[in-house]
């Protein structure tokens, strides 16, 4: 039976139930196999889980099959060989659950600019194809028609460049985020965002005990291409022509500026993934009014072209009226 992939609520709730059982003194496997009897919506696959680690099947792979990422993976694979899985656990399932509360407010806040283009498209597509038939049959002016041709590619730009943020941005692709940030309107929430991704990321593996030099082996291990692998790239080829880090976060675009304060101070591991906390906040926070501006921007806009669409209807179904009425 195949694990399949479990939703983010599932896989949060799993990494909470294997923590409070290390912490009540079961073993990996112990807990395991107490599972079952405690969460009974997914008995079916703890069983199957506890199969595949019957059979040596690598409690990482495990993970990963059933949805949690590259990154999570590795850090949990990396506690098991240190004997600090608890603590690792327990630091993941606390981010986790703070990660999804904030993708839900993003999702939340690109939602509505997104349904307001949808609903313009259609709104204009329905006014032209089937309002049309019922209106009186007139020659069409040239200028009509060359602002129903700059409507209909607007339109379609509109939802090309919607489809490929949205695709660029769940790929995390480093080339295409790149060609994002330099878009009008968008360009500065991508980056906002990237960083946001990069905070995030560092903040887990600083906690984790991680080193610079261990960052950069871990993201040379995401899928080529990615923002967290070409980022690793990038850095570790800097580092091995004799760039500072200051030199290098001034220079790439994903890193945010605030990381130079950090790297100042000079502090302890530790007090450097405090400090790349707050600053993930505040990227958050920073991201997510971002949002709300696009928000309030974009509606005044819709409102406007659905109104030039609606007045151009007008005007062809008054045009033949007032031909008619000089004819007297």
């Amino acid at each position: 039976m195949s694990l399949g992939k479990w939703n983010t609520t599932d896989r949060i709730k799993l990494l909470e139930n294997i923590t409070l059982l290390l912490d009540n003194g079961f073993s990996l496997n112990e807990g395991l196999q107490a599972l079952p009897g405690i969460w009974h919506q997914r008995e079916h696959e703890l069983f199957r889980i506890n199969e595949l680690m019957r059979q040596n099947r690598h409690f990482a792979l495990i993970l990963a099959e059933i949805g949690f990422s590259l990154t999570t993976t590795t850090q949990i694979g990396m506690a098991l060989e240190e004997g600090t899985l608890r603590q690792c656990l327990r630091q993941l399932t606390g981010v986790l659950v703070l990660r999804r509360e904030q993708m839900k407010k993003i999702k939340q806040e690109m939602a509505y600019p997104v349904v307001i283009i949808v609903m313009m498209s259609f709104l204009m597509i329905f006014m032209r194809v089937f309002m049309g038939n019922y209106l009186p049959k007139s020659p069409t002016a040239d200028w009509q028609k060359i602002l129903w041709l700059l409507l209909g590619v607007g339109i379609l730009v509109i939802i090309y460049c919607v489809y490929y943020a949205i695709k660029s941005i769940n790929e995390q692709s480093y080339a295409q985020l790149l060609v994002l940030r330099s878009w009008p309107v968008i360009g500065k929430m991508v980056l906002r965002y990237a960083q946001y991704l990069i905070l995030f990321n560092l903040n887990i593996l600083l906690s984790n005990g991680f080193s610079l030099q261990d960052i950069c082996g871990f993201a040379l291990k995401q899928p080529a291409g990615s923002l967290q692998y070409q980022l690793g790239l990038n850095v570790k080829q800097k580092l091995v022509a004799g760039r500072t880090l200051q030199e290098i976060i001034t220079a790439e675009p994903f890193l945010s500026d605030e990381l130079l304060f950090v790297v100042n101070t000079g502090s302890e591991r530790i007090v450097v993934a405090r400090q790349i906390k707050i600053l993930e906040v505040i990227a958050y926070e920073e991201l997510s009014a971002g949002l709300q501006r696009l928000s309030l921007k974009i509606q005044p806009l819709s409102f406007i072209v659905i109104g030039i669409g609606i007045l151009t209807m007008y005007l062809k179904l008054l045009m033949p009226v007032y031909s008619m009425m000089q004819g007297f």
